[in-house]
């Protein structure tokens, strides 16, 4: 017994410790000087640690700033530090970002306020999935936190409050029938979408971006899903061009390049031009 209280110590310690440089570090980078030139979407922003690459995502985001202009509301789970939501506001696209953890929060918040967009947006500091329970554990931090356990685990974890995606948006006094969603949340999505079945039911459809990783345990639950909704699914080449995965495949299969886990999933009654010119 002796001994379990002192391992208990020890690790109430070194998790405060760990906690208070985690937060010294928060205060050195939120003033670091911003950046964003390099990317060449007319916005500026400051980066947790090491700045993303300049070719980072390059295909999907050329692929979203082609959408954009084309929605009248964008939803971002998994927003980060708000890179994909700065592409929304450049263009005037109103947007409710989720981002529970906490730094991300911040340099979300940060990069809003340098570049004045504070005004057609709306960032919910919470997680999305299927509640209940409404209050879940996040693992690890920054850019590779997820609430499920098996996506690069860590003994780090956060106690956040959980949403279904439905209970916010569907009655949003922005919703609008142009609807774009964006999910980025490391093996999470089949959780988003469980929490999201009157968006899936709309008609028009919206149009997703979602973010299926190789090791995700649901991928083949998550293009069923959305088949089974009438949806169909395209990955996002990092040439720039769209595959279309046909319903009755095992799932995505293994990426062709480095980062091609990203997919469109538009409406099956419309052509690929039709997805492509922004329809929805």
């Amino acid at each position: 017994m002796m001994m379990r209280r002192i391992v208990d110590l020890l690790r109430v310690a070194n998790r405060r410790r760990l906690a208070q440089r985690r937060w010294r570090n928060l205060e050195r980078n939120l003033r670091q000087r911003p950046t964003g030139s390099e990317y060449g979407h007319g916005f500026l922003m400051v980066q947790d640690g090491r700045p993303l690459e300049v070719d980072w995502e390059m295909a999907t985001r050329r692929v979203t700033e082609a959408m954009l202009p084309k929605v009248d509301l964008f939803v971002n789970v998994g927003a980060n530090i708000g890179f994909y939501t700065l592409m929304a506001q450049t263009v005037g696209v109103r947007t409710i970002a989720f981002e529970p953890e906490p730094v991300n929060c911040q340099f979300f918040c940060k990069n809003m306020m340098i570049n004045g967009f504070v005004e057609n947006l709306e960032l919910w500091p919470v997680a999305v999935g299927s509640p209940p329970p409404r209050i879940l554990e996040i693992y690890g931090m920054r850019s590779t936190a997820s609430l499920s356990p098996d996506f690069k685990p860590s003994r780090i974890a956060q106690r956040i409050p959980v949403v279904a995606l439905d209970d916010v948006v569907l009655s949003h006094r922005w919703m609008q029938k142009g609807l774009l969603v964006m999910i980025d949340v490391e093996t999470w999505e089949q959780q988003v979408l469980d929490g999201a079945k009157g968006l899936l039911s709309l008609d028009p459809k919206p149009l997703w971006i979602i973010e299926v990783l190789p090791e995700s345990r649901s991928q083949n639950q998550t293009f069923q899903t959305m088949w089974d909704c009438g949806y169909r699914a395209y990955r996002i080449m990092h040439t720039g061009d769209l595959t279309e995965l046909r319903q009755g495949s095992t799932g995505p299969g293994a990426p062709l390049a480095p980062g091609e886990w990203n997919y469109i999933f538009a409406d099956s009654r419309l052509s690929l031009s039709e997805v492509v010119a922004g329809r929805n």
